[in-house]
């Protein structure tokens, strides 16, 4: 990602926010209107959701859309299947792809039995947009014609598909990415903050400002093109070297007492980790191309973007002889000698897909530039893994 053109961007934001702000601060309204107002136990559950949705405006209602005229005439219908289908999608505990599938199945099957032929509407975006009402410090507003144009404005490789789950995913990553931005910029955060009124929800997280940022540039600012910037050029050699012939430094145990912001750091590494997988992505397309394997370059999938986390490995390529690759991708903005962590999953996959392992290990990255140094550990990891530092316990009755 050009970090450089998303400050651009923030910059032409800051200047054009009163005139966003007048269009978009509904948004706000909308989410502190339905954080006062929700209740899934309500006696009288259609009052209750037409009341609480009522402020969407065109997130729910533009055009030719019309998720909020259908989903209230399914709540006339079968207010009980319409709140269980909400309180399901309202189960953090479940993953996200089950819940918005359980969603569409609900009122598919409520549409068929009372308006056949009908669209429901209640797609990714309608969907999200209730998750948002909700968990506004969980999610960001999902728009895709939005994120397509936002995509290839900031000329990200990955090509948003309509429809696909792993496209609200990528959306999501990009927005964490863009949010550290806006929240380094205590000009912009002023501004937002001055014009939050009691009427509008409090976003500490940023997400919903992150989102009208993203719109912003995708609606209300000019296109901005900087010759200066320009991806990283791709490295077509790098040092390959065998897990079995790496020593990992084993260390002592101590008791000594230390004081860690362990929740500002996982943030950062979270953020720096998913840079670092987006760079690889990239990395990895441009070197089939550049080498001839166009079709092969179009079949490199982002794995844990797809398929979420848990797999053993983040995305899957191809070698330039066409055999296919696992990829683990470890990224710091530091050497390549310090220190990162494999997961049992990623471990086990390492020893069940030998020598088409690859740990590509990104160091000195640098986030402003979209550059950075790597090398590739190739297979099993068993001679890496050698000082364990958490357990997972289940405990059961004897």
């Amino acid at each position: 990602m050009k970090i450089p053109l998303v400050k651009q961007y923030i910059a032409s934001y800051k200047k054009n926010f009163g005139h966003i702000d007048k269009e978009e601060i509904y948004k706000w309204k909308a989410v502190k209107h339905f954080q006062d107002n929700w209740d899934i136990n309500a006696t009288n559950f259609p009052v209750m959701l037409k009341n609480s949705i009522k402020k969407t405006r065109n997130l729910l209602k533009s055009g030719q859309y019309f998720p909020l005229r259908m989903i209230m005439n399914y709540v006339d219908k079968e207010p009980e299947k319409v709140r269980d289908i909400f309180a399901d999608l309202y189960d953090e505990q479940k993953d996200i792809e089950e819940r918005l599938n359980n969603f569409q199945n609900g009122v598919d099957q409520i549409n068929d039995q009372f308006y056949p032929g009908k669209n429901t509407y209640q797609d990714h975006r309608a969907i999200i947009v209730y998750l948002t009402l909700r968990y506004p410090e969980i999610y960001y507003l999902f728009k895709f014609e939005m994120y397509k144009t936002f995509a290839q404005k900031l000329d990200l490789i990955f090509k948003p598909k309509a429809g696909k789950i792993e496209t609200v995913r990528h959306f999501n990553k990009v927005c964490n990415i863009v949010r550290h931005y806006i929240s380094q910029d205590q000009e912009l955060l002023k501004l937002h903050k001055d014009r939050i009124t009691n009427d509008c929800y409090y976003d500490e997280n940023l997400h919903l400002l992150t989102q009208d940022f993203i719109y912003a540039v995708t609606r209300h600012l000019e296109n901005i093109k900087n010759p200066a910037l320009v991806t990283a050029s791709i490295i077509t050699t790098t040092q390959v070297i065998s897990a079995g012939d790496l020593v990992a430094n084993i260390d002592d145990v101590n008791f000594n007492g230390r004081f860690v912001n362990f929740i500002e750091n996982s943030i950062e590494a979270k953020r720096i980790g998913d840079l670092g997988e987006i760079w690889v992505y990239e990395q990895e397309k441009k070197k089939l191309s550049e080498n001839g394997f166009t079709k092969l370059a179009e079949k490199v999938t982002h794995i844990s973007n797809d398929n979420g986390d848990g797999t053993g490995y983040d995305i899957e390529s191809y070698d330039i002889n066409g055999n296919k690759i696992f990829i683990e991708v470890k990224t710091t903005k530091n050497s390549f000698n310090s220190t990162f962590y494999i997961s049992r999953n990623e471990l086990e996959r390492s020893k069940r897909e030998g020598d088409s392992y690859y740990l590509y290990r990104v160091y000195n990255f640098n986030d402003e530039t979209n550059e950075a140094e790597y090398k590739i550990i190739r297979g099993d990891l068993t001679n890496l893994c050698t000082t364990p530092v958490t357990y997972k316990v289940t405990l059961k009755p004897r």
